[in-house]
């Protein structure tokens, strides 16, 4: 998939490698042009993160539901302002490749199962949506506040047999308004 086939208002995600740390910036396609996109800029309280003479290393990723993700390695970005606002014109020099950023097959489960988050708390019914061999995922109803690095235990049944996955809390995603 080439950059420019990126739709208007799709998710994407800067991934910046500065000095070997990483981050990750959200932002959000605006429009798509004969050579690459624009995007909304990343801002930093009230400024607007600049990549001119810029040592940063930047890749672009575009999540996909139920696919691996797209990413574009090593993408060019200069900063637009103009009437319409600030912008960043972003070109790649060729074709974004699908990844599997976990480096670990995930295996779809979809079952019932409970979790109990944090020690002495009480078990929450939830969906096991997968797992592998370097952790799981699993679907609530009920939103869990500051969960990250939260001790947890996770329990489902599969063919009569019992399963408990313990581990820590490293993220939380938002799937709707009720998830």
């Amino acid at each position: 998939m080439f950059l420019m086939e990126i739709v208007p208002e799709a998710r994407i995600i800067f991934e910046l490698d500065m000095n070997g740390q990483m981050y990750e910036f959200p932002s959000v396609v605006i429009a798509a042009e004969s050579n690459g996109i624009l995007t909304e800029p990343i801002r930093i309280g009230e400024k607007v993160l600049s990549f001119e003479n810029s040592s940063v290393k930047v890749n672009l990723i575009m999540n996909r539901a139920d696919k691996p993700p797209f990413v574009w390695r090593g993408v060019g970005i200069t900063t637009i302002s103009g009437k319409g606002g600030t912008k960043y014109k972003v070109i790649a020099a060729g074709k974004g490749v699908q990844v599997n950023r976990r480096n670990a097959f995930r295996l779809f489960i979809g079952m019932r199962g409970v979790v109990q988050i944090g020690a002495n708390k009480k078990a929450l019914e939830i969906i096991v949506k997968d797992v592998s061999d370097t952790g799981f995922s699993f679907v609530s109803d009920l939103d869990y506040d500051n969960a990250e690095n939260t001790p947890i235990r996770l329990v489902f049944t599969d063919l009569s047999q019992n399963f408990s996955l313990i581990g820590l809390i490293v993220r939380k995603v938002v799937i709707d308004e009720k998830k």
